[in-house]
């Protein structure tokens, strides 16, 4: 953790260097490639920490106290909790996983929709678009899918990722206009393309 975090120190630096760099000279791709490279750097990082704040638990240790020593059963209403959630639990956690899933793809999905106001509309950051609305396409099909979801709730969900994927091609079209008249900050149709597409995004999460 303390290795990424001096990775996101000095990147932070570098970034803004890079980013000058890129707008001073917009054709050159040397300098777009540099800025993308450190942006990736930056998010590996945030992943890592990410990862160790959240989600690095040692299913090993999940049973056994800061000692180190086995955790015990401290009356038989602590059995009855365990053997409720072990009807009920289980069955809940499955429903909630691929919410969790969904949830985090389409928040990879807005963050990189909102660096489109800094990287522009570049033909890597296209692809890198286009797979992250692949990615919460997919993640949604768990729950069209699923037995337990009304029709009406799956027609909404398939509506919306069709609306996602219209909005995220307005603003690809927009970015590609811009990016031929080498303009290098955003203009008010893209800053309306990414609006539209974040609230796309924000109204599929909330299903």
């Amino acid at each position: 953790m303390a290795a990424a975090r001096q990775v996101l120190e000095r990147s932070t630096v570098l970034l803004l260097t890079a980013s000058k760099a890129c707008l001073r000279h917009p054709d050159c791709d040397t300098a777009r490639e540099n800025r993308d490279t450190v942006f990736l750097q930056m998010r590996r990082s945030m992943d890592v920490i990410h990862f160790v704040v959240k989600e690095g638990v040692i299913p090993e240790l999940a049973g056994t106290t800061s000692n180190g020593e086995p955790r015990r059963n401290h009356g038989a209403h602590r059995r009855s909790r365990a053997h409720h959630y072990n009807h009920t639990g289980t069955h809940r956690a499955e429903e909630m996983e691929p919410c969790l899933t969904v949830c985090n793809a389409i928040k990879k999905f807005e963050d990189h929709v909102e660096m489109t106001r800094i990287t522009m509309v570049s033909p890597a950051y296209r692809s890198l678009l286009t797979s992250a609305l692949d990615s919460v396409v997919e993640r949604s099909q768990d729950f069209t899918d699923s037995a337990y979801t009304s029709h009406e709730h799956r027609e909404r969900i398939i509506l919306l990722c069709d609306r996602l994927k219209m909005e995220l091609h307005q603003l690809l079209r927009v970015g590609m206009q811009l990016e031929q008249i080498n303009q290098v900050s955003p203009s008010e149709e893209m800053e309306a393309a990414i609006h539209e597409t974040l609230r796309a995004a924000r109204d599929l999460k909330l299903q």
